[in-house]
């Protein structure tokens, strides 16, 4: 199998072996029940929300002396958060489950990406609201960039693992859009990125802007701070383990829930 991607990480095209492609496992993939669906999405959901819970009680331990403003906004989205996270549990086996789904993971990035801009609000850079597509501010393109670097890595895994890229269970399919992808990827944006883009802001790091792009320094900077970051070890299931190859075991585990029903338990990061 040979993967091609750009530099910015968008998936060029792929040459796949028909003696390395699992037929029977997209077979699976495809034929998944909307009970197994349901449950499968719900824990990646949980997963992202529980992560980017943990990132802003990582930063708030070291940041809650800052304002008052910064204080009362992590009173007040908290208890918001509790009580989607106990919400999301009931949606599990249910037939509506993806808008249902897609509702509480909307509120829940509208409280987490609050409380980022209130973090960030006197570190010298604009940043209103999460934008993604077109985005020409310092903020979002650090973070699309950096989405772009860690979407290549779980194509990657997903593809590695025999899993079809396109039989996605929360993204509504698109022609030609490895929709599964985006559903994988929602685990991670939060420890693998979001934490690295806030701590080169808040550490003041030469970021800038060339005509509404990163220029090439920055592009490097944010690279080589990612790629730190995947190297990283924290414990998980028991061991240490370098994030890079938790995002590989959580795909295997994602293709062995698919293949064999066994247990998956997302990645949740410790704070």
């Amino acid at each position: 199998r040979s993967d091609y991607f750009s530099r910015t990480g968008k998936h060029l095209g792929s040459f796949i072996s028909t003696r390395y492609m699992h037929v029977s496992l997209w077979e699976k993939q495809c034929a998944l029940s909307v009970e197994r669906k349901s449950i499968l999405a719900v824990r990646i959901i949980r997963g992202k929300l529980k992560n980017q819970i943990n990132l802003i009680k990582y930063f708030h331990k070291y940041h809650k002396g800052v304002s008052n403003a910064l204080i009362d906004r992590y009173g007040e989205i908290m208890p918001v958060f509790k009580r989607i996270l106990l919400d999301l549990k009931q949606l599990e086996g249910h037939e509506d489950y993806v808008v249902r789904l897609v509702q509480y993971e909307a509120k829940g990035a509208e409280l987490y990406w609050s409380y980022l801009k209130e973090l960030i609000r006197d570190d010298g850079v604009c940043f209103e609201h999460r934008e993604r597509h077109g985005a020409t501010d310092l903020v979002n393109s650090l973070l699309n960039y950096g989405y772009s670097v860690l979407y290549a890595r779980i194509w990657q895994g997903v593809l590695f693992r025999k899993l079809n890229p396109t039989i996605s269970i929360i993204h509504s399919p698109q022609v030609g859009k490895p929709t599964f992808v985006y559903d994988i990827i929602e685990l991670f944006r939060a420890q693998a990125v979001d934490r690295v883009v806030i701590s080169l802001i808040q550490k003041k790091e030469p970021l800038k802007l060339h005509e509404g792009l990163l220029d090439k320094d920055t592009k490097r900077l944010l690279m080589q701070n990612i790629a730190e970051r995947l190297n990283r070890y924290e414990k998980y299931r028991n061991k240490e383990c370098r994030l890079c190859d938790i995002i590989n075991y959580q795909i295997k585990e994602i293709a062995e829930y698919i293949d064999n029903g066994a247990k998956f338990r997302p990645y949740i990061a410790k704070w």
